[in-house]
């Protein structure tokens, strides 16, 4: 599935960050918890895609590739992909982004589906899903 982020935006960096603030950045988003009624499942996933995000980056070579990737898609957006599993982190990065159309855009469809693709118990999948959609709304 692809999601309209960039490993930078995830991480709240601009693209001439240096080594240091990459560290510094993975650290601080690490540390910083979503809210306390999201599921320890919604918290993980949002750490797998926060710790991807540094991989790709802090190779040197890596990030210079993926730097010309962005590059070359000037205005156009960038997107990832993940896992089916990871929409529940990738709706709560987006949320923290401001990005909160594209929250209901990619969460919707799981109020109507219901979660059963998702990991976790259904009535957590489903907590999970609502909550950020709900605060996007607001």
């Amino acid at each position: 599935m692809q999601i309209p982020l960039d490993h930078y935006r995830i991480l709240g960096l601009p693209m001439q960050a240096t080594a240091e603030q990459l560290e510094q950045a993975h650290r601080d988003r690490t540390l910083q918890l979503p809210r306390r009624e999201y599921s320890e499942f919604a918290i993980q996933s949002r750490k797998q895609l926060i710790d991807m995000a540094y991989d790709a980056l802090r190779d040197s070579g890596k990030r210079q590739t993926y730097d010309a990737k962005l590059l070359a898609a000037g205005s156009e957006l960038v997107s990832i992909e993940i896992y089916e599993e990871q929409l529940i982190g990738a709706l709560l990065i987006l949320l923290e982004l401001g990005e909160y159309e594209l929250v209901i855009r990619l969460g919707r469809p799981y109020l109507t589906s219901g979660p059963s693709n998702l990991d976790g118990s259904s009535q957590e999948a489903l907590s999970d899903v609502v909550l950020p959609l709900g605060l996007a709304c607001l």
